[in-house]
């Protein structure tokens, strides 16, 4: 539960602190219920999904979905849509139909002993929204989701969602494409950042979390960084090392504000690991990492990051590390 709260306010904040400032996509935040489609159980579901137009009658979406607390079961992931949409009554009403990919993150009871297990895998996600567009670029949105996993549950859920037009249309409706940006979103950033590690457990054991970081563009939309991270001592998890990560950025707000996703490796010890046989350094692990990145920059040199980062390992200890702190430009 204290995961939970944690990661709906940190997307709370994220919703209302981006909207009024990016251009030419749409940001949505959601709410409703979830159900279980194995047990026949109800939960809450929340999202928060980044959409962008294609073409005038297609759009691509991203999204964080949370699907609730269901007995043995904590499952949250990245959906990547694709949609088909149409408008009505002067394109003030979108009707749409997407699908595609579902990365889950499942905390789940432990098939062969201890007390939970990280699952994750891949379903498929299907939809259909009704968005009302109104006239000071705020809109309304009602959605029906259906997920099927092979290896997990499948589920259902009804959400009711405010959403925000990122720039404003020449009139009401859905803007099919997001302008070019000029210029690359980083040069050269270094950032040192502290926060909170939460694992992915029934218990959401919790700890002091810490960060360095260099971060260099490789490209207009995009950038690679490389980082120390440790996280803390959280009496499950004591785990520190070196991420490499690769991220999509763009700058929004006249360069002062930025948002980037993306994922990477880390290569870290852990004190707590239990010991494996053949292992070369006690305790070494090799795990994924999928990062949320925002920034707000102060001035042409110094800035302030917030980092979501979500580990992803193969020994059933996936962590949450939510940091900020000070960053400086050159």
């Amino acid at each position: 539960m204290k995961k939970t709260l944690l990661t709906a306010t940190v997307s709370l904040l994220f919703f209302l602190a981006l909207a009024p400032h990016l251009r030419a996509q749409e940001l949505s935040l959601m709410g409703g219920a979830t159900r279980d489609g194995k047990v026949h159980e109800n939960s809450y579901a929340w999202a928060i999904e980044y959409m962008q137009g294609v073409s005038e009658h297609t759009a691509f979406s991203v999204a964080w979905m949370n699907e609730g607390h269901f007995p043995y079961h904590h499952r949250d992931g990245n959906a990547f849509q694709y949609w088909a949409r149409f408008t009505a009554f002067h394109h003030r009403l979108s009707l749409a139909a997407g699908a595609g990919l579902y990365r889950y993150f499942d905390t789940a009871e432990a098939a062969h002993g201890g007390s939970y297990s990280d699952v994750h895998g891949w379903g498929a996600i299907e939809s259909l929204s009704a968005t009302w567009y109104t006239r000071n670029r705020w809109l309304l949105q009602a959605r029906m989701n259906w997920i099927q996993a092979a290896h997990s549950f499948n589920s259902w859920s009804a959400v009711l969602g405010i959403g925000y037009q990122l720039s404003a249309p020449a009139s009401p409706g859905p803007r099919p494409r997001p302008p070019h940006q000029e210029e690359w979103t980083t040069r050269n950033e270094v950032s040192l950042l502290a926060g909170q590690t939460i694992v992915n457990s029934f218990h959401s054991q919790s700890s002091i979390a810490s960060s360095f970081e260099y971060r260099r563009g490789i490209g207009r939309y995009w950038d690679a960084s490389i980082a120390w991270l440790n996280e803390g001592d959280s009496r499950v998890v004591r785990r520190n090392g070196v991420i490499v990560e690769i991220q999509a950025v763009r700058v929004f707000l006249g360069d002062h504000l930025v948002l980037g996703a993306g994922g990477g490796a880390y290569v870290a010890i852990d004190k707590r690991r239990p010991p494996a046989s053949g292992e070369l350094v006690p305790g070494g692990t090799l795990a994924g990492i999928v990062t949320l990145r925002v920034v707000y920059r102060i001035n042409d040199r110094w800035e302030i990051p917030a980092h979501w980062n979500r580990i992803v390992t193969g020994y059933n200890r996936d962590t949450d590390v939510f940091l900020v702190g000070l960053g400086c430009r050159f």
